[in-house]
């Protein structure tokens, strides 16, 4: 069902109906020609194409002009179609639910081709959803029975048979004028949503020997112009429609997003094997990661692109400070007194892939991606005479994978809580002191795991809706 925004395999299908519909039906063909030209059918079908792209958009009004006149040509319920979702993506839902009523109503001649049948049953399907959203309105105006009464809403008369009788209305801001011979005009506002019923009561005031003649009425506003409410969308369906045709459901395709990720880290895992020997023997005994570095936090900053709806690809930069483990650092006293402080932490740089199950709501969010990691323990060494500082810094690529939940917290805010795991080795080492810097690869490897759990906050920028 189109929802705005039409997806690829709806708008192929629309667009093989067109193509069946203008080109090889016999039953258009027969018809067609008889009061058509051959050229007029071909700017025709172009209309049409030209308004499936610009209601694919999201230009409603733009895209209803060209459906209305494709059906000025000749007439075919796939038009209509069109014709109906666009007049109801505008605002205009009354006109929009009478569309949909011709479409419904007007049979279909033996042998009409599938884009003809399926279009009727398509109209009476989103017809269905439309109406309960339309608003009515009830005039009620006191003195009752005033002679020659005219009542107008929006500059358009209304048959004053319908006084004090609900009658449907679109949604938005209106104008409700009031007049007849005797009395003052009165003028009232009236402001309604979708599926509200409201009552206005107009008071008029007499005014003794004047006569009032009404202000000229225009004519009726084209279809193919937006409603009082500059032809912005109606206002969001109410929870539990989420299932009905709406423009606000319109999805978006591509963002960007930005922001920034918290939360807590557990280094687990081997940082390295050391080699032991023996009298009898030689061998390697892993170096327990929580031995370097236990629990702490971790602060990112991400950024990237949301694609194809539902894919995005995010490049991040995270750093993390750790807990120091009891085999790191000290303190000491000798000939000169000193202390030492060790301090843990790392950087990581990614990239990764993930997968948003609802990203105009709740859903699932997985990722997958690679990084490269390095640890840094630094110990300061103060005393009354001597101080420096000396580091170790161990370095490798983690492959990443993530689990969480995608979260729209507002049209530009998205919370992302997760939890995510680094599987790395680090494969080199470098070690600076006051007197030299050296650098060499770790031959006795060992697998490690950073484990993330926390919640992200980003910045969501649509590029194909406003």
């Amino acid at each position: 069902m189109y929802a705005g925004a039409l997806s690829n395999e709806g708008l192929m299908r629309k667009l093989l109906f067109v193509g069946l519909l203008l080109a090889s039906s016999p039953f258009v063909t027969s018809v067609a020609r008889a009061q058509v030209s051959d050229a007029d059918r071909a700017a025709a079908r172009d209309l049409f194409f030209e308004g499936v792209k610009l209601q694919n958009e999201g230009k409603f009004p733009e895209a209803l002009d060209r459906f209305n006149r494709a059906q000025r040509i000749f007439s075919a319920p796939t038009h209509l179609l069109h014709v109906a979702e666009c007049q109801v993506a505008t605002g205009m839902l009354v006109e929009g639910a009478e569309t949909y009523r011709t479409l419904v109503r007007t049979p279909l001649p033996a042998g009409s081709p599938p884009a003809f049948t399926q279009a009727r049953d398509q109209g009476a399907a989103e017809l269905a959803q439309v109406e309960p959203r339309i608003p009515s309105v009830k005039i009620e105006v006191t003195p009752q029975n005033v002679a020659n009464l005219q009542v107008q809403i929006d500059g358009t008369p209304m048959n004053t048979a319908l006084v004090g009788v609900s009658r449907p209305i679109d949604p938005g801001s209106h104008k409700i004028t009031v007049f007849a011979p005797g009395y003052a005009r009165a003028e009232v506002p009236l402001a309604i949503k979708e599926r509200e019923s409201k009552s206005v009561p107009v008071t008029l005031q007499a005014q003794g020997g004047v006569v009032y003649s009404p202000t000229p009425v225009p004519g009726p506003v084209p279809v193919n112009e937006p409603p009082p409410n500059n032809g912005q969308p109606p206002p969001p369906t109410q929870p539990g429609d989420q299932q009905a045709w709406s423009p606000e459901q319109r999805q978006s395709t591509m963002s960007l997003l930005g922001g920034l990720r918290l939360g807590v880290m557990f280094p687990t895992g081997t940082l390295a094997k050391a080699s032991t020997t023996s009298a009898t023997s030689t061998g390697t005994t892993d170096l327990a990661m929580s031995d370097y570095a236990t629990t702490g936090g971790a602060v990112a900053i991400e950024g990237g692109l949301r694609f194809a709806r539902k894919f995005a690809v995010l490049l991040g930069f995270e750093h993390g400070v750790y807990g120091k483990g009891d085999k790191l650092g000290g303190s000491g006293t000798g000939t000169v007194s000193s202390t030492t402080s060790t301090t843990v932490s790392s950087n990581l740089i990614d990239l990764r892939a993930a997968f948003i199950s609802n990203p105009d709501g709740v859903g699932f969010y997985g990722e997958l991606g690679v990084g490269y990691r390095w640890l840094i323990a630094t110990e300061e060494l103060s005393g009354t005479i001597l101080n420096n500082t000396s580091s170790q810094v161990v370095k490798g690529v983690e492959l990443e994978a993530g689990a969480g939940v995608f979260i729209k917290a507002g049209r530009f805010v998205r919370i992302i809580p997760k939890v995510s795991f680094g599987l790395g080795a680090f494969n080199k080492i470098d070690t600076t002191t006051p007197s030299q810097t050296t650098s060499e690869d770790i031959t006795n490897t060992g697998l490690h795991t950073f484990v993330f759990l926390g919640i992200g906050g980003y910045y969501n920028y649509d590029l194909d809706r406003k």
